[in-house]
């Protein structure tokens, strides 16, 4: 995450804005179908400029098993956050538990790690899937 002041563009705000609307990581292009209802001549490398900005100033995170964006909820933590994702539905849910956190580090250093990046991705089913038995399929 950079030291540097934040500055949200009109098109990093924009993106900032389809992620916050979102209880779904959203892929680049997703996002890129959505920011054209609002500026039509928006191209690729709009979306992925402001989401490689967003990223870096920690105001998004990666989801790397979807190749997709979720918005981080808790931008003025530095720590190690987890998002939680509903393999039925992809709802994704961020936590940062300063726990596990400490734990992970503790277990990087350890080994004699210095972490530079760290995101914990957890495969799950929402309440909602398994309530609809949609979640069977993954149990």
């Amino acid at each position: 995450m950079s030291a540097k002041p934040i500055k949200l563009t009109t098109d990093r705000k924009s993106v900032l804005d389809i992620l916050k609307s979102s209880d779904s990581p959203k892929g680049a292009y997703d996002i890129l179908d959505e920011l054209k209802k609002v500026k039509s001549n928006a191209v690729p490398m709009t979306v992925y400029r402001a989401l490689d900005y967003l990223t870096e100033h920690g105001l998004v995170h990666k989801v790397e098993n979807l190749n997709a964006y979720i918005l981080c909820n808790h931008p003025e933590h530095h720590h190690i956050c987890q998002i939680i994702i509903c393999e039925a539905c992809n709802k994704a849910t961020e936590s940062c538990d300063k726990e596990l956190a400490s734990l992970v580090q503790k277990k990087a250093e350890d080994a004699g790690f210095k972490i530079s990046k760290a995101i914990l991705e957890i495969t799950a089913t929402c309440e909602e899937c398994l309530a609809n038995d949609k979640g069977n399929a993954a149990l």
